[in-house]
């Protein structure tokens, strides 16, 4: 579970924003196509991880106080 939440919630769109400035620099406008396509592919991430967040934040949350409140082997 803890791998599933950071790997969603872990950085994005960083790298690729730089990537993209990088590409623009070296090429012109002849990036423009891709540096759009980059541009909306970020912005689609960052909602779908916003609108995403109290959901799955809440649900790890209750998780991870069940696995707080399981016996150990030593407590049985």
């Amino acid at each position: 579970e803890t791998i599933l939440f950071v790997g969603w919630f872990g950085p994005r769109g960083l790298a690729s924003l730089l990537f993209a400035l990088l590409a623009h620099e070296e090429l012109g406008p002849a990036a423009d196509e891709a540096v759009a396509i980059i541009g909306v592919t970020v912005f689609i991430s960052v909602l779908a991880h916003g609108l995403s967040a109290e959901p799955l934040g809440s649900r790890y949350g209750r998780a991870a106080l069940r696995r707080q409140q399981r016996p150990t082997t030593e407590q049985l």
